[in-house]
């Protein structure tokens, strides 16, 4: 497949990804104002829990080239692309969240030491904020060094990566958050893989098969094992950031089918604008869709008709107003701090790419 193409439906991917956490996000927080859930939004979380961040995981896996056995050039990346940006917008969040809680205590200049160290200093050495980050960045390494070790061998890097996934679900069972997440990097190490066999093997295997064809096998097939499963485990929920599953072997094989899926439909589909916007724009994503959400909600459930909706479709509404308020800030960061996100920086007159 060529590059430009490639490139596309990785967006797209990417995009939906994205869209699937705000909407989660939106939805907690809708509860959270007291709007009564409804059965389509419990469906629609049924349905993509179990793909959002597996989806973001399996695409760095898809993307992890040749290029990074180098490791000057692999940690010279991270540096650029992954520490850079966390250390500016996990410092962002941090005094953010100290600002607001010296509001909420009058500025009682007092508690500035502790309320610095307790929502800014000690989350950000953690690796709390933006957690999603920090939590890539130990999944990248450790895929890293699981190439090393295995030598390219596909069988080696599988058995290693099921020992590593195992861990992680073991580690992650007592619902203690760790330091930069490492037990959900460890459990994620299967979908690194997944995405990397994927680009390496299973392509090529299935270069015979139309991708329409495999698109409708892998969704028929997702749809029917998450109906199926209801049965035993009504919801299939989900909460990878708390290491929350409702079965660790379902689940794995729930979410590789998925993500298979969503691959195939995305190629189908590289030219939609708006997703390869939010797709070329995740990090930013990240860091303000809480924000836009919180703002959007408190402002939203103020206007007469907003509690005769329906919860599904406020949350629908609130998550498409989201995605254009945050659009914004995207176009300041990419025209004036691209290196904040990873980019370098455009020639003059041209915007910074993703």
């Amino acid at each position: 497949m060529p590059q430009t193409e490639r490139k596309g439906w990785i967006d797209i991917a990417r995009a939906l990804a994205m869209i699937f956490v705000i909407f989660g996000h939106v939805g907690n927080e809708t509860v959270a104002a007291g709007v009564s859930a409804d059965a389509v939004y419990g469906g629609i979380a049924t349905v993509i829990n179990p793909l959002k961040l597996p989806l973001f995981f399996a695409i760095s896996g898809y993307l992890f080239s040749a290029k990074n056995d180098d490791p000057a050039f692999f940690f010279k990346k991270m540096l650029r692309t992954r520490l850079i940006p966390y250390a500016v917008w996990g410092s962002f969040m941090g005094i953010v969240a100290f600002g607001m809680d010296m509001y909420r205590c009058g500025f009682q200049t007092s508690r500035i030491g502790s309320l610095l160290v307790s929502n800014y200093l000690l989350p950000f050495v953690r690796g709390n904020l933006i957690w999603f980050i920090p939590c890539l960045i130990v999944l990248e390494i450790l895929f890293f060094a699981m190439q090393k070790l295995a030598r390219h061998n596909l069988v080696a890097l599988t058995a290693i990566t099921l020992v590593c996934t195992a861990l992680g679900y073991w580690w992650s069972a007592g619902g203690v958050v760790k330091p930069w997440k490492l037990d959900t990097a460890l459990t994620c190490t299967q979908f690194m893989t997944l995405g990397y066999l994927i680009r390496h093997v299973v392509e090529e295997k299935t270069a015979a098969i139309s991708m329409k064809k495999q698109a409708v096998l892998c969704l028929g097939v997702y749809a029917v094992a998450l109906c199926l499963l209801q049965f035993v485990w009504p919801g299939c929920t989900v909460d990878i950031n708390r290491g929350r599953y409702f079965n660790p072997i379902v689940f794995s094989l729930l979410s590789w089918v998925g993500v298979y899926a969503v691959f195939c439909v995305t190629k189908l589909c590289r030219e939609m604008r708006p997703l390869l916007f939010v797709g070329r724009n995740t990090f930013i994503y990240f860091v303000w869709h809480m924000y836009a959400a919180k703002l959007v909600l408190t402002v939203g459930l103020k206007l007469p008709f907003a509690g005769a909706l329906p919860m599904t479709l406020l949350v629908l509404i609130v998550t498409a107003v989201v995605c254009v308020l945050v659009a914004v800030v995207c176009l300041f960061v990419n025209r004036f701090l691209p290196f904040t996100v990873g980019h370098r920086a455009a020639p003059r007159g041209k915007s910074a790419g993703a």
